[in-house]
């Protein structure tokens, strides 16, 4: 199962070489490629995984820095703290870092994913996150053109359901785990992200 931190190394390895390609290297924007980060700071949800996923950009950058740069690029990182919890408070960060003039955008995730993703897709800037939501899925099946810049690393949260089960059965198949019985509770919350995945 991959992580939120490898994940995060894989979207800056991306995002990099992405862009190294487009800027190219004798081009006037020659020097350094800004990736912008909004991260959950100091609100009340999201902040360790947020921190986590920071934690794995920073990482990335440093070893991408170290072995040259992409394409003759270094790459930067601009943070901002990020309001995740509100339609506004999406809006505002992805603004801010796209008035600030970064070049891609990656985030771990926002719990209201569409005002995100209608802030960066008129800016054209790659915007690669880890929602793991069947919002985002449906929102670019229906126009990919206006999200043909958004970039989803995960799969939809209705994987999560399958998989669980899935990976019950091959522990009881491999012996690592026998179970008492064959029922299994399911404690849903209130969002359709959970619901999504219990339903799966």
């Amino acid at each position: 199962m991959r992580t939120l931190f490898s994940k995060t190394i894989k979207s800056i390895y991306f995002i990099g070489m992405a862009l190294g390609l487009t800027i190219g290297s004798n081009s006037a924007n020659a020097g350094e490629i800004l990736i912008g980060i909004p991260a959950a700071q100091s609100g009340p949800v999201g902040v360790a995984d947020h921190q986590d996923f920071t934690n794995g950009a920073l990482m990335a950058v440093e070893e991408i820095n170290a072995a040259g740069g992409v394409n003759g690029h270094t790459l930067t990182t601009k943070i901002i703290d990020l309001n995740m919890l509100t339609p506004e408070g999406n809006v505002a960060g992805i603004l801010n870092l796209v008035e600030a003039g970064v070049h891609a955008i990656t985030s771990a995730f926002t719990i209201i994913p569409q005002p995100a993703m209608d802030a960066a897709a008129p800016s054209g800037i790659p915007y690669v996150h880890g929602n793991t939501s069947s919002v985002n899925v449906e929102l670019y099946q229906g126009d990919p053109e206006k999200y043909k810049n958004i970039i989803q690393l995960d799969v939809a949260e209705v994987w999560y359901g399958t998989g669980f089960v899935r990976f019950l059965t091959d522990l009881k198949a491999s012996g690592q785990w026998k179970p008492k019985n064959n029922k299994v509770h399911i404690v849903q919350g209130q969002i359709s992200y959970t619901q999504n995945i219990s339903k799966a």
